[in-house]
């Protein structure tokens, strides 16, 4: 296996760095004058904590859309291509979707993901989809959205009408 190819934890990296750095200025601190000279040992406890976090590394939603004749006529329109969202946690609990949406383009919106039990209706404000107890870091959203348009709108290019974000499930 080459050296490109072999996974690294960078998290446990830093925080070993950071420990090591600061280990001889702890060590005088803690013990410089309570520890006479010769062959004298102490113990000194270490607690780490570290901070649960989420993050998106990569989406493919698109950045406009266009809305025909044809769509405002449905009432609605529904993306051709479901669109990815991946997401890194370091949390044990999982990690909330904050589905954000543009109430001037949709009136309500149906998002559909392959690993969740049922579709998921949002207003148009948009709304929180929690994902627990994931087993893994790295995780694939493959999403399909149904938006119902808002009928005082005319047929045209707008910004995508949602931006998702995510934050980690702290425990509990």
């Amino acid at each position: 296996m080459n050296r490109s190819s072999i996974p690294v934890n960078t998290a446990g990296a830093r925080i070993s760095r950071a420990f090591r750095s600061l280990f001889p200025i702890v060590s005088l601190l803690a013990f410089g004058g309570l520890v006479e000279a010769g062959d004298e040992s102490a113990t000194l406890h270490v607690r780490v904590a570290v901070p649960s976090f989420a993050r998106v590394t990569s989406s493919s939603l698109p950045e406009t859309i266009e809305i025909q004749a044809k769509d405002l006529a449905r009432g609605l329109i529904e993306m051709d291509v479901p669109a990815h969202v991946d997401v890194f946690s370091n949390s044990v609990n999982g990690f909330m979707l904050n589905v954000i949406a543009q109430p001037e383009v949709v009136a309500h919106i149906r998002l559909n993901e392959a690993s969740l039990p049922r579709t998921i209706d949002l207003p148009a404000e948009g709304g929180v989809v929690t994902f627990r107890n994931q087993t893994s870091h790295n995780r694939r959203l493959n999403m399909a959205f149904q938006f119902s348009l808002r009928p005082d709108i005319s047929p045209g290019i707008y910004p995508f009408p949602v931006s998702i974000q995510v934050e980690p499930i702290r425990g509990e």
